[in-house]
């Protein structure tokens, strides 16, 4: 077991699993017009406005919404292209 220990420590952060948390760049308002122009769909807006930058994980937004984590994370991409959040930092073990 004691080999296993520096890639647990890898994984883990500060006693918990790493995570990503998106951070909006744009004001809600600017959202809120994105979406009436049509560059954002309804559904990427409900994801958007869950965005917080603190406690909401791409995980924690797909079980909210009701979504799969792979069409949250699309949805974090294409806000990504659009500078609607800053770049997803992944971390690298």
């Amino acid at each position: 077991f004691k080999a296993f220990l520096p890639d647990i420590e890898m994984v883990l952060h500060d006693g918990k699993i790493a995570e990503i948390f998106p951070r909006l760049q744009i004001p809600a308002k600017t959202l809120q017009r994105l979406n009436a122009m049509g560059v954002i769909s309804n559904d990427e807006y409900q994801i958007a406005l869950l965005i917080d930058g603190k406690t909401m994980s791409p995980l924690a937004i797909a079980k909210k919404t009701g979504k799969s984590k792979a069409e949250v994370m699309d949805a974090l991409k294409k806000f990504q292209d659009l500078d609607i959040i800053k770049e997803l930092k992944v971390p690298k073990f």
